[in-house]
């Protein structure tokens, strides 16, 4: 982040949603208007109705009569039946393994040798990221587990997939903040520990991310992106780990979802989620479109407060 950029700061008043844990539920978006120079209108809409879903409703049978008996006849043979969809080999089949690593992560291995430079999205607890195979059809990835008992699930745009589950014992002694999108919509996810500026070491963000030896120690907390920002329409997630259970500083942690003025999404709506979950006990998600103002604003930052709860960190 560049000193001299100009920031707005929007008030993005929300009330937190729980859900429970391993759950995931949709919400109404929350439509921000961002205008420079002047007040900022916010509201919330109810949840949008798709008049393209409906619920099935039961109908009343009428009565049949006259209903009569069929014999078939000698010459009937049997009836050919359709031909069941050719059921991939099981060497052919992708293979997917979830062992937990440090601070709460998982490491996550794809064998997928008939899928080979092909797109993937792994989905994990409302979480999705696109990823890509390489020429053997491998994958690695290491995804911070958002549920003790976390299931993970590889999807190929084929209908191809493979699931794992495994269990994180320590997920109880961090918390989590994540914001997903899809495509190149100029979002960033900011935490600055105990109050730090955005000049300080304390601001931890996807280009001053830290790694696990930061969080693992308590020494603070750390981001991670994940998903291939160069396919097509990637869906793409950042993740903040904060090590509060065994921290060894306490004070505040601010949190921020910002949104970088772009020639790609200047005067356009974007759309994001943000996750956010406390140890072990709830997971909240809300639904977010933000009107990104006029292209002469391009290299402006829009900063969207009171979407993600700031932490408090006790002294121990």
């Amino acid at each position: 982040m560049k000193g001299t950029t100009s920031r707005y700061f929007l008030a993005a008043t929300l009330a937190a949603t729980a859900i429970g844990v391993g759950a995931v539920m949709q919400y109404g978006p929350v439509i921000v208007q961002a205008t420079l120079g002047g007040n900022i209108p916010m509201r919330t809409p109810a949840p949008p109705s798709d008049p393209a879903v409906s619920m099935t409703a039961m109908l009343p049978l009428a009565r049949i009569s006259n209903v009569v008996d069929v014999v078939a006849a000698e010459d009937v043979t049997a009836i050919e039946l359709a031909a069941a969809p050719a059921q991939p080999e099981a060497s052919c089949a992708p293979k997917l393994v979830a062992e937990p690593a440090v601070a709460a992560m998982v490491t996550l291995s794809l064998d997928a040798p008939c899928h080979a430079d092909s797109t993937v999205t792994i989905h994990h607890n409302g979480m999705m990221f696109t990823e890509a195979t390489d020429t053997d059809g491998l994958l690695s990835v290491t995804v911070p587990a958002l549920t003790e008992y976390a299931m993970f699930f590889a999807d190929f745009e084929d209908g191809a997939a493979a699931v794992a589950s495994t269990q994180v014992s320590s997920v109880y002694f961090y918390d989590r903040a994540a914001v997903q999108w899809q495509g190149d919509a100029g979002i960033e996810l900011h935490a600055r520990e105990f109050s730090d500026s955005y000049e300080g070491p304390g601001h931890v963000w996807f280009a001053a991310a830290r790694d696990t030896s930061t969080a693992v120690t308590g020494q603070g907390g750390m981001m991670v992106r994940l998903g291939n920002p160069a396919l097509p329409n990637a869906r793409i997630a950042e993740v903040y780990t904060f090590p509060s259970g065994t921290s060894q500083n306490f004070g505040d942690v601010l949190l921020s979802v910002e949104a970088e003025v772009t020639a790609a999404n200047c005067n356009n709506d974007i759309h994001a989620q943000v996750l956010q979950t406390r140890g072990e006990t709830s997971m909240s998600v809300k639904d977010l479109t933000i009107a990104v103002p006029a292209c002469d604003a391009v290299g402006d930052y829009l900063v969207l407060q009171n979407l993600l709860e700031d932490l408090k960190i006790a002294a121990k």
